[in-house]
């Protein structure tokens, strides 16, 4: 019987321990030696107190085993304080009954659930960085720099990467694809902005050698590309181009007349001299002379001097004729001479000498 309590004991099998036991105890009663009644008895009393231990052990490892499962749902749940101080009471009551085990297993939780908790506090450090920075990218992409939000961004990856953050890949992800997509629109942007202000600045210096044939056209095309991308900034350049462009339309229009007028009064000129109009000729060519100073006309200088020439040349021809035709005159009124009648003109009483006279002094004249 003892053989069987002991393999009993052995296996933990407390029920049929017990069972055994009061069965030994029992039968020592019907025994006639005194002595073993009372060996037996104090077998049974020893197999009563270790059956207690084992019961005591095993609930112990039943409470163990439930801590465990319990400090299993703490990390589950990121309760990691809660966790080391379930598994340190644990452990203080297996090593208390040098239940190795146990205290080998629990000391490994203890350790994973330390590693979990310094990993949580370190994982929301990161998170708490990784926050900070989409923050920070935000405003970099508010403000136009788009190559510092798209460095933060890739270090925020990085981050993430490393410790296995999932939660912000989807936001990280769209803010790298947002700033990437604007920077790309900003570099065309850039791009055509310099096309426009070196546009503009040639415009400018065709304006300023007065041909806005050229500008005229550019400005179209400037115009419709700046529509077509929605580009601002350049209206007050660009109306000021367009003043200019007018200004000058206008003022050639008005050299246009003048010349019409000064072209008109060249041909009015040459009229006059046919009609031998000298000194009228001469007047209306000083007018177009200083017509043409005032607006800097300078190329009709030449045909205003030749048709002065021409006038001079003119008006010394008249003079050499009228010249020798006095002194044609003055010759024949030498040589002229006068015949006398032969018969005396008979008198009346209203004849008279005096309009011979002024004849012949209008001759002498």
């Amino acid at each position: 019987m003892k053989n069987e309590i002991e393999k009993n004991l052995k296996n933990r099998d407390v029920k049929s321990a017990e069972e055994n036991n009061e069965k030994l105890r029992e039968l020592s009663k019907e025994s006639p030696k005194e002595t073993t009644i009372k060996n037996t008895d104090f077998y049974c009393n020893e197999v009563d107190v270790r059956i207690e231990k084992i019961k005591e052990i095993m609930d112990l490892e039943t409470e163990l085993d439930e801590n465990l499962e319990k400090a299993e749902e703490f990390i589950e749940n990121k309760d990691f304080d809660d966790t080391i101080d379930l598994l340190n009471k644990s452990l203080e009551k297996a090593e208390e009954k040098k239940m190795e085990d146990y205290v080998e297993r629990i000391k490994q939780e203890v350790e994973r659930a330390e590693r979990l908790k310094d990993k949580k506090e370190n994982m929301e450090k990161i998170q708490k960085s990784i926050e900070e920075s989409l923050n920070s990218a935000e405003e970099e992409l508010e403000s136009g720099d788009y190559n510092r939000t798209i460095e933060i961004l890739e270090e925020c990856q990085e981050q993430a990467d490393i410790y296995e953050i999932t939660d912000y890949n989807e936001k990280i992800s769209d803010l790298l694809e947002q700033a990437q997509q604007m920077k790309k629109d900003n570099e065309l942007i850039e791009k055509i902005e310099g096309e426009i202000e070196h546009e503009i600045e040639s415009m400018n210096s065709d304006l300023d050698e007065n041909n806005y044939t050229k500008p005229e056209k550019q400005l179209k095309s400037t115009k419709k590309k700046i529509k077509k991308h929605k580009i601002t900034g350049y209206s007050k350049e660009i109306k000021k181009i367009e003043k200019r462009i007018k200004e000058q339309k206008e003022l050639e229009q008005e050299l246009n007349e003048i010349k019409n007028k000064i072209e008109h009064n060249l041909e009015e000129a040459d009229n006059l001299i046919d009609e031998k109009e000298y000194e009228a000729a001469l007047k209306l060519l000083d007018k177009t002379e200083d017509l043409a100073n005032d607006n800097d006309l300078d190329e009709y200088e030449s045909e205003i001097n030749k048709r002065r020439k021409k006038i001079n040349e003119l008006q010394e021809e008249r003079k050499k004729i009228e010249d020798k035709k006095k002194r044609q005159k003055a010759k024949k009124k030498k040589t002229k001479t006068y015949k006398r009648r032969k018969r005396p003109l008979k008198k009346s009483p209203y004849f008279s000498y005096a309009p011979l006279r002024r004849l012949m002094k209008r001759e002498q004249a």
